[in-house]
């Protein structure tokens, strides 16, 4: 009787936990909406990041009066580049959206390089792969991570762990760029 009445226990704070995290994310998602639909109204700023890739990076900062609302970054690489946004509320990072692009090829590789080595494949854009990977955070912590891609980091806490440090601690440094 004590085992049933743990597990009821159990399966009412899991679903509390499930409800209030969706709560959490239907906020984030009304407030990254309102951050995305008011840029225009920012003043921004743009700045080099090439510490993150190959052939250099942009970052561009939104600000409503002195407040960081958005930081978005493209980072170009030989064989695919990177977008990523982070915003923010209150000085925190709620959510960021990172798509990455790889490319079948490295872009040099031109059908001449190709027909050089013997091989049937060259750059082709029309090849890129895309994943979007949504990350929700509240309070520092990373609550929700979804994925275009066939990887599922809904159990994996080591790298849910490691990804939640990364995206916290590049956040950090880009509105440090800004200060």
């Amino acid at each position: 009787m004590r085992s049933l009445k743990a597990t009821i226990l159990s399966i009412f704070l899991c679903a509390s936990c499930y409800a209030q995290n969706d709560d959490a994310i239907e906020q984030i998602r009304q407030s990254y909406t309102q951050i995305s639909q008011n840029t225009r109204t920012f003043s921004s700023k743009e700045k080099d990041d090439n510490g993150n890739s190959t052939d250099g990076g942009k970052v561009t900062a939104y600000f409503q009066g002195k407040v960081i609302q958005l930081i978005t970054g493209v980072y170009m690489g030989e064989s695919g580049k990177q977008r990523i946004e982070y915003y923010f509320k209150d000085g925190k990072l709620i959510f960021a959206v990172n798509v990455d692009f790889t490319y079948n090829r490295p872009y040099s590789y031109d059908e001449k390089a190709a027909k050089k080595n013997q091989d049937t494949a060259w750059f082709d854009p029309r090849k890129t792969v895309m994943v979007i990977d949504r990350y929700y955070f509240d309070k520092d912590k990373l609550i929700q991570w979804i994925s275009s891609g066939k990887n599922d980091h809904t159990f994996d806490v080591k790298k849910h762990e490691a990804k939640e440090k990364q995206l916290l601690s590049d956040a950090t440094r880009l509105k440090k760029l800004f200060e």
